[in-house]
């Protein structure tokens, strides 16, 4: 499935209700429906279906149920076997490859995949594809949580932190504030709006590994606790660091450290250099007489 949205239904909740996502779905002609308060029965298909999900959540190892009375002597922290991104990873495969493809009774006894597919048929047997979106990447960006910033001669500054590149030097001091949206999971890098696009801004100091706004916040929260007065960027990068390592050394035993290693920002992988090594062979012990020669 694909495409872009006609209409979206939400409840109230104030992520939904935050401007930006209202400005991004009108610009992109989306209709917004919000649930009206206090009327739950207009949510009754989603909310059937994460009942169903959730019951078979319940199911998995390391569950902590609905309630302390379903939990009862449960030991949840030492069944445990999935991190939070794992977790999203099987509910995206709960969704995507098993409810899309089973049969489902309200819709004839045919899969929403069918039911989707056979809705882009038109009646003289013509294919017909859904609108689809220009640049999802902008598109994405646009929905990121935002704040009004300026841009001065040290770049933007967000959440205590710097961010710079040569090619907003033309906005210093231009008397305006911007929009600058940023990603919760990766705080190394934020994307100023400009002129109906969206300029990519990495910190100052561009040897930071990516790390999420949860990791600043308990940085932040830590130095707080020392009382050791305000803190520059490099005590804060040096503080989620140590973080980082009394988790690892703790996250096979703890549910805490597994939280933490969770909420962390994906380090870019890079591809391994092309050579000719054959890495299906084991290892072997290097003769130094032989590598001399070479």
């Amino acid at each position: 499935m694909f495409g872009k949205f006609e209409t979206v239904s939400w409840d109230n909740a104030k992520t939904f209700r935050a401007q930006g996502i209202q400005t991004q779905c009108e610009r992109y002609g989306i209709h917004v429906h919000l649930r009206p308060v206090r009327k739950p029965h207009y949510g009754a298909f989603i909310e059937r279906y994460i009942g169903n999900l959730m019951g078979k959540i319940h199911l998995l190892p390391g569950t902590t149920f609905s309630n302390p009375q379903k939990r009862s002597d449960y030991d949840s922290e030492r069944h445990a076997v999935m991190s939070f991104k794992d977790l999203e990873a099987w509910i995206g495969q709960e969704i995507v490859g098993v409810y899309h493809h089973t049969e489902h009774r309200g819709l004839g006894g045919v899969t929403p995949f069918q039911k989707w597919q056979s809705s882009w048929i038109t009646r003289g047997g013509q294919v017909e594809l859904p609108t689809m979106i220009a640049n999802p990447r902008q598109f994405l960006v646009g929905l990121l949580p935002r704040q009004l910033r300026a841009v001065t001669r040290e770049g933007v500054a967000l959440m205590g932190l710097k961010y710079w590149d040569p090619a907003i030097a033309q906005l210093i001091n231009d008397g305006r504030r911007h929009y600058v949206h940023y990603h919760h999971g990766d705080l190394s890098k934020v994307y100023l709006a400009y002129q109906g696009d969206y300029i990519d801004i990495p910190l100052l100091d561009r040897s930071r590994p990516p790390f999420s706004v949860y990791e600043l916040r308990d940085a932040k929260r830590s130095l707080k606790a020392q009382a050791a007065g305000r803190k520059s960027e490099e005590v804060l990068f040096e503080a989620m660091m140590q973080q980082r390592k009394i988790q690892d050394e703790a996250a096979v035993t703890t549910k805490w450290a597994r939280r933490k290693r969770a909420r962390r920002a994906e380090s870019p992988v890079s591809a391994p250099p092309s050579s000719s090594v054959d890495y299906s062979l084991p290892v072997g012990r290097v003769n130094f007489d032989e590598a001399d020669k070479v």
